[in-house]
């Protein structure tokens, strides 16, 4: 259970992570 909330937490991250860093290079290129 512990390891599954893990996972998510860091799957999370991750995905938010990669948003910001497209978000930045959107806005870098405009």
């Amino acid at each position: 259970m512990k390891n599954k909330k893990l996972i998510i937490i860091g799957a999370i991250v991750v995905f938010v992570i990669m948003f910001f860093k497209l978000l930045s290079e959107n806005l870098a290129s405009m």
